[in-house]
């Protein structure tokens, strides 16, 4: 099973840019998200592996090279844990049959910012087009009941620039959603069996 081994911040911003060093609060929430994503997968070994696979794999497309294996797998994880509640928002959309132009806005923002799974994108002009396209939308039509909050983060997510604002807008997500762990069941199932392919 995974044990967690957080290096110190700094040597993070050595390492990572500023727009993926991950808050200092980052092993317990992502862990949390993580954990309440696997609580019902019925293969914990297999998703385990999977799971290390694509914090591998997160942590190296933000990881600037030669980067310590303790800073590849902190910032990993953290993308994992953000994207993976990123992607519970969608869910919980497509769940409660919301707006389809909203559902496909929402997912537009995730796909910005995490192309698939294992691939992280840094801030963009058109992530922060998306994010604002999705808010004109919402301000407009409003959000379904039970999910406003979320895409309100979700929006942050995509609008915030860098430096602490980006890390803590995912921080506000993946707390809220670690709060309500029952949105989080059946999401493993989004997780590819294998990502290395």
């Amino acid at each position: 099973m995974y044990r967690s081994t957080t290096p110190d911040l700094a040597l993070l911003a050595l390492h990572v840019p500023h727009w993926a060093v991950p808050p200092a609060y980052a092993p317990t929430a992502a862990e949390g998200m993580v954990g309440a994503v696997l609580a019902g997968h019925p293969d914990h070994d297999l998703a385990w592996t999977v799971i290390d696979q694509l914090t591998s794999s997160y942590g190296h497309a933000v990881s600037k090279p030669g980067a310590p294996p303790q800073v590849v797998q902190a910032a990993g994880r953290w993308q994992l844990g953000a994207h993976l509640a990123a992607a519970a928002v969608v869910a919980r959309l497509q769940a409660d049959d919301a707006d389809p132009a909203l559902i496909k806005l929402a997912t537009e923002l995730v796909t910005q910012a995490w192309p698939w799974w294992g691939q992280v994108s840094e801030p963009s002009l058109a992530r922060l087009h998306a994010g604002l396209t999705a808010h004109r939308h919402i301000t407009a039509w409003g959000t379904p009941a039970g999910t406003a909050f979320e895409l309100t983060d979700l929006i942050r997510c995509a609008t915030r620039p860098g430096d602490a604002q980006l890390p803590a807008a995912q921080h506000r997500l993946i707390a809220r959603l670690v709060q309500q762990p029952t949105r989080l069941h059946g999401l493993h199932q989004l997780l590819p069996a294998d990502p290395t392919t």
